[in-house]
């Protein structure tokens, strides 16, 4: 994905980036069918928004994992659009 977004910048394009998150517990990689398909009960989704919790440390691992990268770009001086479709979009 760097490499992409490095080449299109050179040739003029903009570049542009979007992040589907997975639920955390579901670790970072997983099927679209689990992004798009899954009801999340409200135990979850509020440890998942309460701090402290290990399911909110997940996420916050997951951010800053999607974070690292966006750092690469910037550091390179590649701007991005960035769209981030979070698990907000889950419920």
């Amino acid at each position: 994905m760097i490499q992409a977004a490095q080449e299109m910048h050179s040739l003029g394009a903009i570049v542009t980036l979007m992040w589907h998150s997975c639920f955390p517990e579901d670790a970072m990689l997983c099927s679209p069918a689990k992004i798009w398909h899954r009801q999340i009960s409200d135990s979850p989704w509020n440890e998942l928004i309460t701090p402290g919790t290990k399911l909110h440390k997940k996420w916050l691992d997951q951010l800053d994992y999607v974070a690292g990268f966006l750092k690469v770009l910037q550091d390179n001086n590649i701007p991005v659009n960035c769209v981030v479709r979070s698990i907000a979009a889950l419920r």
